[in-house]
């Protein structure tokens, strides 16, 4: 059952990105009308679309972050996220593996 809303979801995301350390100058961006929630066995998963600024020089150091927000979430508020690099082929561009 989905017990939170869209707008809710990108506040904690937010306040989970600010509460963690800083990723090597790398500022991530909710994209909140991406935002949407899959019921899964009667688990909500939200699916929620950043967007690093500026583009990240190093893509695995990108996926660590966005693995270490997705943790913080799961253990602090309970809930089950799934980020992801909203414009991909733009981000890809100027970083690399």
């Amino acid at each position: 059952m989905i017990q939170s809303t869209r707008i809710e979801v990108a506040q904690k995301v937010r306040d989970a990105i600010n509460a963690l350390p800083t990723f090597e100058g790398l500022t991530l961006e909710v994209e909140e009308q991406g935002i949407y929630a899959n019921e899964v066995g009667g688990q909500t998963w939200w699916r929620v679309p950043v967007l690093p600024h500026p583009a990240p020089y190093r893509m695995s150091r990108l996926y660590e972050a966005l693995a270490e927000i997705e943790g913080y979430l799961q253990e602090e508020q309970n809930l089950d996220i799934l980020l992801f690099v909203s414009d991909f082929e733009e981000v890809k561009a100027v970083g690399s593996l």
